[in-house]
């Protein structure tokens, strides 16, 4: 690709303005419109789970509701090891439960919001190598939760060729004995999986 020559160097006090006359007009900008999608339209309903919500307005314990957690300085070697080995302080995350309760964050207008009461369900799928195994499980533990059932088809994780143990046979005898109906862990052996695995909409 060509590059254009660049003009000419000019000081700047020798160039003069233009004469009043030949005031050069620079066009104003459009005014930007705000764009929206279309409301759709039908029957709408509450997704709420309020009792799940009560629930986790109720938990206690290390890293409940978005709280910060922190560990005993005498673990600070234990603490390192697992931050080498995950890239963040997995031993922390060993303490806080897979099974946590997250702050709702929302402004309080969507708390009332209505969707439509027929959506297509889903599958959701986890690609994953090396992954600590306590922070998946949380990630699991987080869309079984806060997903309606009826709307969730199926989770899958996607192990992407990965050597630790606890992702082997730990993970599958989890899996099995939590969500038989509902996860399903797949070895990928290819650079690209086969998608035909998940079944959601």
């Amino acid at each position: 690709m060509r590059r254009q020559a660049r003009p000419p160097f000019q000081d700047r006090n020798s160039v003069r303005d233009p004469e009043p006359d030949q005031q050069v007009e620079h066009p104003q900008p459009e005014v930007l419109k705000m764009f929206t999608l279309p409301t759709p339209l039908g029957e709408r309903r509450d997704w709420h789970d309020y009792k799940a919500m009560e629930a986790d307005k109720a938990r206690i314990g290390m890293g409940e509701h978005g709280q910060p957690a922190t560990i005993d300085p005498s673990e600070r070697d234990l603490e390192q090891q697992e931050y080498r080995r995950n890239g963040f302080n997995g031993y922390l995350s060993d303490r806080i439960s897979v099974n946590r309760s997250v702050p709702d964050v929302r402004k309080e207008a969507c708390k009332s919001r209505k969707y439509l009461a027929k959506l297509p369900n889903v599958s959701v799928i986890f690609i994953f190598y090396n992954e600590h195994f306590q922070t998946l499980l949380r990630s699991v533990y987080s869309i079984v939760n806060r997903t309606p059932p009826e709307l969730l088809k199926q989770i899958v994780l996607v192990d992407d060729g990965s050597e630790w143990e606890t992702l082997k046979q730990q993970l599958d005898d989890y899996v099995a004995l939590q969500w038989p109906d509902l996860v399903d862990v797949v070895q990928s052996r290819a650079t690209w999986p086969d998608w035909s695995t998940s079944s959601g909409r």
